[in-house]
């Protein structure tokens, strides 16, 4: 009981204390406040400083009212960005000089305040500029330019002292090649003709050091989606030994040129050949093809060399009838045909065989050097069995059967030895020769 009482005694002394000291802060402000209200009025109410108060009020309006560029740059928040990559435009009289040593673009970077490169990078026509035009011919150092921007912006450009070199120019006539371009957007069906320029030649101009780079100069002839004779204005290109394209001036920098095109087609045989081997005993008795023949496309010069297409059959595996889907290849310089696949009809049957006899020889490759009665054969005459089914044999004569010897490099007089060779038009049966080799006799 004695304890609780002496804890409220404590806590109501330093409730009291704490307002004491309240109390005394409370005094010490409010005389301060009537110390600087008396003071307040005694100044501004009094004749003796009423004047200084009037002449500062006036001074500081003055200022708010007529502040200066200058002083108002006091508050400004500068800021610095960088534009990349910006291009170098050359002042310069390009028909007459050749101009080297000025980059392609440079970095910018400005100064200023945030609003004035907030707007210039919204309008976007800062612009670098490379003054060439009160040089001659020869080295300078120059200082490049930034145009298009305030004048109290700063513009720093890392690169900007360059070291130019101006080259006079001078004309030089090139006789004029083409490249079809775009061949890839074309029907590859189409052939395209020798283009037809109003003329051949063109000039070109550049300084001495840069012509004597020159290999050639081309018409890029434009033949995307191309189905027939056309007209065009083919933009022209200068490029040298390695291809590379040079930066010269072309007169003029375009060429009229008419192409002629053509789709040349030609239908030849298709003939089946057996590749490998079947099981003893057997043979091709027939072989049914969905296609006889073939068109083909290409160009014509390529076409001509072609007589006829031939599709593999491979036999080795085939011991009964089959149906096959087999793809036709097609030789180089052919860009298409009317057909990429043929079905097959296969039968299978017993193989037997055929001697034909007294198959003639055929000279191959024989020497313009010799006539005929100056190279001689020990055989004129030779014996040829063909395996194959019944039906097959059946429709093969003497005729279809040939047999070569190949004279190639033959030079020596005296004796040869020459190995035989022998096809037929049936390539479903195998052909056998009762003698590969026989001597040849070169006389003067």
């Amino acid at each position: 009981m004695i304890r609780r009482r002496k804890q409220r005694d404590d806590r109501k002394e330093i409730k009291d204390n704490l307002v004491e000291q309240y109390t005394k802060v409370e005094r010490t402000f409010s005389r301060f406040c009537k110390w600087i209200s008396l003071w307040t009025d005694r100044i501004l109410f009094s004749q003796k400083y009423g004047k200084i108060v009037a002449l500062l009020l006036a001074m500081f309006v003055y200022a708010v009212i007529n502040i200066s560029d200058d002083a108002s740059s006091l508050f400004e928040t500068r800021q610095v960005y960088t534009f990349y990559s910006q291009p170098v435009t050359v002042l310069v009289n390009d028909e007459t000089y050749e101009v080297s040593g000025i980059p392609e673009t440079v970095d910018v970077q400005l100064q200023g305040d945030i609003n004035d490169l907030q707007m210039i990078r919204q309008q976007n026509n800062l612009s670098v500029v490379a003054d060439l035009r009160q040089l001659g011919e020869g080295r300078s150092d120059i200082q490049l330019e930034v145009q298009n921007i305030p004048s109290r912006v700063d513009a720093f450009i890392e690169s900007g002292n360059v070291n130019v070199v101006l080259k006079k120019k001078v004309v030089q006539t090139f006789t004029l090649g083409y490249d079809y371009v775009n061949l890839s957007q074309m029907d590859a069906t189409y052939d395209l003709g020798e283009p037809q320029f109003v003329n051949d030649t063109v000039n070109v101009r550049a300084s001495e050091d840069t012509l004597k780079q020159v290999s050639y100069v081309k018409a890029l002839i434009d033949v995307s989606g191309v189905s027939g004779d056309f007209e065009t204005d083919a933009p022209l290109a200068a490029y040298d030994k390695n291809g590379e394209k040079l930066d010269v001036d072309i007169i003029p920098e375009v060429m009229h040129v008419k192409v002629s095109v053509t789709q040349p087609k030609k239908t030849v045989p298709i003939q089946i050949v057996a590749v490998g081997t079947m099981e003893d005993g057997l043979a091709i008795g027939s072989c049914t093809a969905s296609l006889e023949e073939i068109t083909l496309y290409g160009k014509q010069s390529e076409l001509d060399k072609i007589n006829k297409i031939e599709v593999s059959l491979p036999v080795s595996g085939i011991n009964s009838d089959r149906t096959l889907h087999m793809p036709i290849t097609l030789p180089s310089g052919v860009t298409s045909a009317n057909a990429t696949e043929i079905t097959l009809q296969v039968t299978v049957s017993e193989q037997t065989s055929q001697t034909f006899e007294n198959i003639a020889i055929k000279r191959v490759n024989q020497s313009e050097v010799y006539t005929d009665d100056q190279v001689q054969f020990d055989v004129d005459h030779v014996n040829v069995t063909v395996y194959g089914s019944k039906e097959m044999l059946q429709n093969i004569d003497k005729e279809d059967i040939m047999v070569s010897a190949d004279l190639k490099g033959i030079k020596e007089s005296g004796k040869n030895k020459v190995t035989l060779t022998v096809s037929g038009t049936n390539r479903l049966v195998e052909y056998h020769l009762e003698t590969t080799e026989i001597n040849v006799t070169i006389s003067k």
